[in-house]
């Protein structure tokens, strides 16, 4: 199965009008070595359903956070 599918998923303005929609809910630790997402669908805002916790790369973390303009830094692990 492959983890990073949901980097391909294209954000949705939050105040657009839609009928259906997937929100990703995103845990992690302090250093980002740990990253893990939680999939919601909904539908006319009323939630559906939703999947389990997916470990994820934090390269995809990342990506999928500049996707919607959070900008994140990775401390270095030899610091």
């Amino acid at each position: 199965m492959d983890n990073s599918a949901f980097v391909k998923l294209v954000p949705v303005n939050y105040y657009a009008v839609k009928n259906a929609y997937i929100e990703g809910q995103f845990f992690y630790s302090k250093d980002y070595s740990e990253c893990h997402v939680m999939f919601r669908y909904y539908e006319n805002d009323k939630s559906i359903s939703e999947s389990g916790l997916f470990d994820i790369k934090t390269d995809d973390l990342v990506k999928a956070f500049a996707k919607v303009g959070i900008i994140v830094t990775i401390p270095d692990k030899n610091e």
